[in-house]
């Protein structure tokens, strides 16, 4: 194993991820979340990857703290929130407003809510 991308919503929630990434320290294994899908779960992980300590991550190309982004066409992710999660100079920015920072757009929930 190179990278553990341990998946928030099914590993057992962001305090599993925490036991993960505290096991893979321990083996100087890097973390980067699995993240693939909704606005929600994007967010979760930005957080998560944000609280991880610097070892043996590290700012330095070509091993920074990395998370998943599904470039193509995701409404899930584009529009279930009221603002979109935000990029600078390349990064994403960890939303910074009560509980994972979002805002859910409560119509496009209900637009995709499946029954």
């Amino acid at each position: 194993v190179d990278v553990v991308q341990p998946s928030i919503p099914t590993c057992g929630g962001l305090g599993q991820a925490r036991q993960v990434a505290a096991l893979a320290r321990q083996n100087n294994l890097r973390v980067s979340p699995h993240v693939w899908g909704g606005a929600l779960g994007l967010a979760a992980a930005v957080h998560f990857a944000a609280s991880l300590p610097a070892s043996p991550h590290t700012d330095h190309v070509p091993y920074p703290c990395l998370v998943e982004y599904d470039r193509g066409d995701n409404a899930l992710r584009d529009d279930l929130l009221r603002e979109p999660m935000r990029f600078e100079n390349g990064c994403l920015v960890v939303p910074d407003g009560p509980g994972l920072g979002v805002d859910l757009d409560m119509k496009a929930v209900e637009r995709y809510r499946a029954e």
